[in-house]
């Protein structure tokens, strides 16, 4: 909840303009107790509309309550300058001055960090016109200057989580007993028809070409298990031959066509089976 900060020893609470740090210990303004609090949070208003300025506060580590420090236990000042531009917005003159009936244009509120500071006072340290008036509330942050953003958030329970790339075939999925599981490669689909062929390779270590028919379209991908052979494919003659990508025989391994052929080739280091499906 704010507070309306006495800116004088009068009724006026306006905040005084000054420069130094003797004239604001010097000025009656009210002295805040801090002291278990790590930011302030401050509300900005004047008379007058589109004036900037310059607020200044200045942090006291020494003391308690609300005694009047002294300029030698101050232990750091905080400015932060603003335009006449950002005043938008109107507010009752009750909240700021105790008196109702006039208008305060206001400033967006400011989260000032005042670490362990036992005591603070506020003033303008630059003014364009009018007369200011300010509304404050302490609050108290875990961590250092800017975590204010950050909010504590405990130990987050979850049940089964899938991680899915791009094109949703490859996956990382997370099951419900906290197990990491890499279900790689997209899933057949069964709704192709005749998706399936078995071409016997020749001539060992010679390269031939598998030629697609209806059972392979144009960017399939296929699913090529050697049965007694290892098996290395390639969109050409070129890529195939020799079997610089070699597969071993009985594992099977997935291989995409290009978008316009629905050829490739193959090489292996003996004649044998060699099993082609397309799973998608």
């Amino acid at each position: 909840m704010s507070n309306t900060y006495a800116g004088t020893s009068s009724s006026d609470n306006k905040l005084q303009v000054d420069t130094t740090t003797a004239a604001v210990v010097a000025s009656g303004a009210e002295v805040i107790n801090c002291a278990g609090a790590n930011y302030l949070r401050v509300w900005l208003g004047n008379t007058t509309a589109a004036q900037g300025g310059t607020l200044l506060a200045s942090l006291f580590s020494q003391g308690d309550g609300t005694t009047a420090p002294t300029i030698a236990q101050q232990t750091m000042s905080r400015e932060f300058t603003f335009t006449g531009t950002d005043n938008t917005a109107t507010a009752d003159s009750a909240p700021f001055t105790g008196t109702t009936g006039s208008t305060i244009y206001t400033k967006d509120p400011l989260l000032i960090y005042i670490g362990l500071a036992n005591r603070l006072m506020l003033n303008m340290a630059a003014s364009d016109g009018g007369s200011w008036y300010c509304r404050y509330e302490l609050l108290n942050f875990s961590g250092g200057e800017g975590a204010s953003i950050t909010n504590e958030v405990g130990d987050i329970e979850l049940g089964a989580v899938e991680i899915k790339d791009h094109d949703g075939s490859d996956r990382a999925a997370v099951s419900a007993d906290n197990e990491l599981r890499v279900l790689q490669g997209p899933l057949i689909d069964l709704d192709i028809a005749d998706q399936s062929k078995s071409h016997t390779h020749d001539t060992a270590g010679s390269t031939e070409t598998i030629a697609g028919d209806t059972a392979f379209g144009a960017g399939a991908t296929l699913e090529i298990c050697g049965i007694d052979t290892w098996v290395a494919v390639g969109d050409d003659d070129g890529q195939a031959s020799g079997g610089d990508i070699k597969r071993p025989a009985g594992v099977p391994f997935l291989m995409r066509l290009d978008g316009t052929s629905v050829n490739f080739s193959i090489d292996a280091a003996t004649g044998g089976e060699v099993s082609v499906h397309q799973v998608r």
